[in-house]
């Protein structure tokens, strides 16, 4: 499990690994509210393990991130992640809620992602990168060379995030064949 925490950081140590808070701390620089700081220092951030009880939870985050699509169920993609390497289907937890998914997989040749997504509100924060970061380890550490992420080519600021995070497009063509047809969701 790993556990993060603000309250262990300085402002400039928040802004370096996390670029993102640095217009946060300037505007409460420049507003003399240093109780936001504080505030926001008080919500952990923690990249666990998805547990049963977070199933509805997950769906939901899902939903408000536009990641399902009718062909996909899901609840049967939930189900069949908890039967492979259940231990790469990452959450992030902030204040008790889940606002981070990520759902790894390795097939001893490969590394994988899928249904990474963060709460609309709590986007620019580190929550993507801090789920990338966590699966990679866990890849590593099983002796994976690489990790395949897929994602819509329309779907550019996502794309420009990865990148960033120095993934590369890789000059390759994603065929795909549907072996088991889901309900439409």
């Amino acid at each position: 499990m790993f556990n993060f925490s603000f309250q262990s950081m300085n402002e400039r140590q928040v802004c370096h690994f996390f670029p993102a808070f640095a217009a946060d701390i300037g505007l409460m620089r420049r507003t003399r509210h240093n109780q936001g700081f504080q505030a926001k220092a008080a919500n952990t951030m923690e990249i666990r393990v998805f547990r049963q009880e977070d199933f509805e939870e997950v769906i939901t985050l899902w939903e408000r991130c536009d990641l399902l699509r009718p062909w996909n169920d899901p609840e049967m993609d939930i189900e069949r992640k908890l039967q492979h390497d259940a231990d790469l289907f990452l959450v992030a937890e902030v204040g008790g809620e889940v606002v981070g998914s990520l759902m790894g997989g390795y097939d001893g040749h490969r590394g994988s992602a899928y249904y990474l997504g963060v709460h609309p509100e709590f986007r620019g924060r580190g929550i993507a990168n801090a789920l990338l970061s966590r699966l990679e380890k866990k890849l590593i550490a099983r002796g994976c060379p690489k990790i395949h992420i897929m994602v819509r080519e329309e779907n550019d600021l996502v794309i420009g995030m990865y990148e960033r995070l120095e993934y590369e497009q890789q000059d390759v063509v994603m065929l795909g064949k549907r072996l088991i047809e889901d309900q439409e969701y």
